[in-house]
């Protein structure tokens, strides 16, 4: 949710302050989506702007209970695609020092790597302990 409430306010601030849709609302519109088409790392942040508006939506525990807990891990398994864009779009903004898109990458890789193997491993079904039956042939 915070994520999603960043990326809105993200966008809000960009078209008041960098668009002035503060003074020129009549075509801040006009202004904004001839951004997105213009500007590519504009049009990647969208992309994952629109990709959290399903995952906001579905975040209370109402909707968890609509879905089912499967569907709702299902759906929110988009945020391993999500935080890859977010970065490109942090990075392709920089023009000179592209350290810290590196470090936040890093960290989210990091984290998702840590999130995804920790997953694998207590997916895997246990090895039954103590003598096993033998086969019948």
């Amino acid at each position: 949710m915070f994520a999603f409430f960043y990326a809105v306010l993200h966008v809000v601030f960009y078209v008041l302050l960098d668009l002035e849709g503060l003074f020129n609302i009549a075509n801040a519109g006009t202004l904004f989506i001839n951004d997105i088409i213009k500007r590519q790392y504009i049009t990647i942040g969208i992309i994952a702007l629109v990709l959290l508006i399903p995952l906001a939506v579905t975040s209370t525990k109402g909707m968890i209970k609509r879905l089912g807990g499967k569907r709702w891990q299902k759906l929110h398994m988009m945020l391993y695609f999500i935080a890859p864009l977010v970065i490109l779009h942090f990075y392709m903004m920089i023009r000179a020092d592209f350290s810290r898109p590196i470090i936040y990458g890093s960290i989210i890789a990091a984290l998702l790597a840590y999130r995804y193997w920790w997953k694998k491993r207590n997916a895997r079904p246990k090895r039954p302990s103590g003598p096993q039956p033998a086969a019948a042939e």
